[in-house]
């Protein structure tokens, strides 16, 4: 993979992470196999590719779609930091106001980047069911 496609690569799979983000909660909770915590693969896939995107291509990215994705960002760490674990439930993802917030920063930087809100593809394959 040359740097090019490296870069398209995660700059798509960003746009996916936050596409997921801004998704309603059964469309979120249809992604994932039932064996993973939903929740948090939801935020920890976006910041897997926000750090990529932005540790290599700070650069290339207006202010806007960087304060976007510093918000989410900063917003996803809160509860973490006030110890308040029921966010992380999946059934939060439902009705915790914790996670309308995320959908609708989530908007937001898809929006900065002028990304559609749409259904992102399926990764499911990509996990991989402990063997104990």
């Amino acid at each position: 993979m040359n740097e090019q496609q490296r870069k398209q690569w995660i700059f798509l799979r960003l746009k996916h992470s936050l596409q997921v983000l801004a998704l309603p909660a059964a469309a979120q909770v249809s992604l994932f196999p039932d064996f993973v915590l939903k929740a948090d693969e939801l935020v920890l896939n976006f910041d897997h590719w926000r750090h990529c995107a932005v540790e290599n291509y700070h650069s290339e990215m207006t202010a806007a779609q960087l304060d976007s994705l510093a918000t989410l960002d900063a917003h996803i760490g809160g509860p973490n930091s006030v110890g308040d674990e029921t966010v992380w439930e999946e059934s939060a993802l439902y009705s915790h106001p914790f996670w309308e917030e995320i959908r609708r920063l989530s908007v937001h930087a898809l929006k900065a980047f002028r990304w559609s809100q749409e259904m992102p593809p399926d990764y499911r394959h990509e996990y991989v069911p402990s063997q104990r």
